[in-house]
């Protein structure tokens, strides 16, 4: 067997693994969320409509859920329903209330007139996008680390 199509079955053969143990469901069931997710969406975006709930499945298990509103915004949350990521459009507003306080202190005593558009949460850091094109990274615990942009 040529070397070529040695390494055209083995691709083949990893592509089909890592495809199969990999899927995505769609749902507008808001109890498929973690009680704690489903506590968030209602406190925070409860104004909003939900388009489409998305659950990332990896070897038969939920990895994380991603909340699809009609207005454009995204908040991902883990397996257990903690907050991963919220992603609101460019004339969108993350609510203050998902985000800690120490954070906001410090951006609206800096830019009083911005908005918070985007709000990650990695399990290291917590990285903030505002309108006026500033990142910033935070600590866990909301202190500030230092400016991406």
């Amino acid at each position: 067997m040529s070397t070529l199509l040695k390494a055209t079955v083995i691709f083949s053969a990893l592509f089909l693994a890592f495809n199969c143990s990999a899927e995505e469901k769609h749902t507008k069931d808001m109890s498929v969320l973690p009680e704690h997710a489903q506590k968030v969406v209602n406190n925070y975006f409860g104004e909003r409509t939900v388009s489409d709930i998305e659950m990332d499945i990896r070897d038969g298990k939920v990895y994380d859920y991603e909340v699809n509103f009609t207005d454009g915004t995204e908040v991902t949350f883990a397996s257990t329903g903690g907050l991963c990521k919220v992603e609101c459009p460019k004339d969108g507003r993350v609510p203050a209330g998902v985000m800690l306080n120490p954070i906001i202190k410090y951006i609206y005593d800096r830019y009083p007139d911005v908005t918070v558009y985007e709000y990650e949460l990695d399990g290291r850091k917590i990285e903030v996008k505002l309108d006026n094109g500033k990142e910033m990274e935070f600590a866990l615990n909301g202190d500030f680390i230092r400016y991406d942009k």
